[in-house]
């Protein structure tokens, strides 16, 4: 007994592995993805870099008051 919610369209799933094909041969499409992935990891870096830099700051603004360094506090430390 066929299960209808496993069902394939066998007309749209060649369609869509032709599209596919296509994007991947597409020697430009893979080459933009290349410099976004790039860009992507640059971004990356530059966000921990800045995060880095924001902890530090403020684990050095609680040294200055220790008096605010309580339990609820605690929790801006990682």
């Amino acid at each position: 007994m066929e299960n209808p919610g496993k069902r394939v369209d066998i007309v749209k799933l060649i369609s869509l592995g032709d599209d596919l094909i296509g994007v991947l041969n597409n020697k430009k499409d893979g080459d933009n993805l290349m410099q976004s992935l790039e860009g992507m990891k640059t971004l990356k870096s530059s966000c921990e870099m800045d995060s880095q830099e924001v902890q530090n700051l403020l684990d050095e603004n609680m040294e200055s008051y220790p008096e605010y360094d309580s339990p609820e506090t605690k929790v801006l430390h990682h």
